[in-house]
């Protein structure tokens, strides 16, 4: 298993590695998603839109969790995060790591709508 925001197993801080923890409240679950969705994290959203983390018992490092939620990287991400859209819409220097985000989305939104047989159905029969 690994972090939902660092992809790592293991992590060192200050000289100690710091272990993975669960995410077992609905407030963390929340805070996470809230960021996620204010900053525009397409590919932390590919990951966890729509999905109970407390039941996937999604881990992180609580380092990662709190570095990711505080006001000062919101703010910062998000301008990296405009300032990508534009040059998208613009076709300038485009960002391959937001086409991988929006790769990550349609395949989860595929992989989800495949995997309920009434959502196949009514594309089939439509």
């Amino acid at each position: 298993m690994t972090c939902i925001f660092c992809n790592k197993g293991r992590k060192k801080v200050r000289g100690e590695y710091e272990n993975l923890v669960k995410c077992v409240t609905e407030k963390a679950e929340q805070s996470i998603k809230t960021v996620a969705e204010e900053v525009q994290d397409f590919e932390l959203l590919g990951n966890i839109s729509g999905v109970d983390l407390r039941a996937r018992e999604a881990k992180y490092h609580e380092s990662c969790r709190k570095s990711y939620i505080r006001d000062v990287n919101r703010e910062h991400h998000t301008a990296t995060v405009q300032t990508e859209l534009t040059k998208l819409a613009e076709g300038t220097g485009v960002n391959t790591k937001l086409q991988e985000a929006h790769l990550k989305v349609l395949q989860h939104m595929c992989v989800a709508t495949w995997s309920n047989p009434r959502l196949k159905m009514e594309m089939w029969s439509g």
